[in-house]
């Protein structure tokens, strides 16, 4: 090549320290080689070399394809130089020139694309041993954290004995208060019987929860129309409305069946949780409207309130575990929860908006089913 009978260009080459290994071969022995060539290539690699010795040898048939090649050509070839340290192949590009001494060919080495593999290589190693890492610290944790979910399942049921002792000792004082007259011991058996009430619901709540957790809740599917559910909640929760002085507003009579295929405990469960919300967190005097609707093979049952509402940017948070938002404080932050995870289960969704002119009205999307037969 005439551009190789430039010296300057082939001295350039082979005075390169870094960057650039370059090596002149004449008769398969190194005539020249620049330091840059005996870094990357080992001890061996000096003038009178052999150069199949300074190559691995599953690439010496590559090595002579290229020092017979009559054009520029480039060509895999592996260091044997450090096999340790996994020295990946590595590109030479093969330039074949004439000189005094004979047929000559110039080996110029790509070696900042070999160290920049090399380095990725030892990346990858360090990132793998890392994510191992990781993985067995999360492993552990996941150990730790079922057994402290086995724990609180344990303790939430060794706690309900007790209370339910105390329940029944509370009903007899009322029933003997009862008998002789004595208002302020029923008032206050009462009270008890109302505590102990709320505390079966809480842990009942940290149960569920934990089964959810646990992928354990089996559901009894079967048709059910949403409408004569609500219309049953509405029953169950009006006297609960009255004495918060709240108002039950049922959907329109053309309101349709709404059917779904659904276990109905637990779709009580998770409408009774959103309009016990709903009438505890409105004003006096305001409605609290239960809605039902069909629209492209889902049935959309709606809870509105006029309360608080839930601002914009809490309104993810709020069905998250022990999660609370600013018009839920006060609760344990499960019942959002275990309602959102339920419609879940029947692989519908749950969500809360704006209500006009204020408040928020709380969705249950799920799959529309056919009505059952006669």
């Amino acid at each position: 090549m005439a551009a190789l009978r430039e010296r300057s260009l082939l001295a350039t080459l082979l005075s390169a320290e870094r960057g650039v290994p370059a090596l002149v071969v004449v008769a398969r022995r190194v005539r020249e080689l620049n330091p840059a060539a005996r870094t990357l290539l080992g001890p061996e690699a000096c003038a009178g070399a052999l150069v199949e010795q300074l190559f691995a040898p599953e690439c010496h048939a590559r090595l002579n394809e290229a020092l017979g090649a009559r054009e520029a050509s480039a060509w895999e070839l592996v260091p044997r130089a450090r096999p340790h340290e996994g020295m990946l192949s590595l590109r030479f590009l093969a330039l074949p020139f004439s000189e005094e001494a004979g047929e000559a060919v110039l080996l110029v080495g790509d070696a900042q694309g070999a160290q920049s593999l090399s380095d990725l290589a030892l990346q990858v190693l360090r990132f793998n041993a890392e994510l191992a890492h990781t993985t067995r610290e999360l492993s552990r944790r996941s150990h730790e954290l079922q057994e402290a979910h086995t724990h609180l399942a344990t303790l939430a049921h060794d706690i309900r004995s007790p209370l339910n002792a105390i329940g029944l000792n509370a009903g007899r004082i009322e029933r003997e208060a009862g008998a002789t007259g004595a208002q302020a011991a029923r008032h206050r058996a009462a009270a008890i019987q109302r505590i102990i009430g709320r505390t079966l619901v809480l842990i009942q709540s940290v149960l569920d929860a934990e089964r959810l957790h646990a992928a354990q809740v089996p559901l009894a599917a079967r048709p059910l129309s949403l409408r004569a559910l609500l219309c049953e909640l509405a029953d169950t929760f009006e006297p609960i409305a009255a004495e918060a002085g709240v108002r039950l507003v049922l959907p329109e009579p053309e309101a349709p069946p709404g059917w779904v295929q659904g276990d109905r405990g637990r779709l009580e469960q998770v409408l009774s949780n959103l309009v016990d919300n709903a009438i505890r967190h409105s004003p006096p005097g305001a409605p609290v409207r239960l809605e039902l609707q069909e629209r492209a093979g889902h049935v959309r049952c709606g809870v509105r309130d006029e309360g608080p509402g839930v601002p914009p940017e809490r309104r993810q948070h709020i069905f998250g575990l022990f999660q609370q938002g600013a018009s839920l404080q006060g609760s344990a932050g499960l019942g959002l929860y275990i309602a959102a995870q339920l419609v879940a289960l029947h692989q519908g969704r749950l969500w809360v908006e704006d209500s006009a002119p204020r408040g928020a009205l709380f969705v249950v999307e799920l799959p529309r089913a056919p009505p059952p037969g006669p």
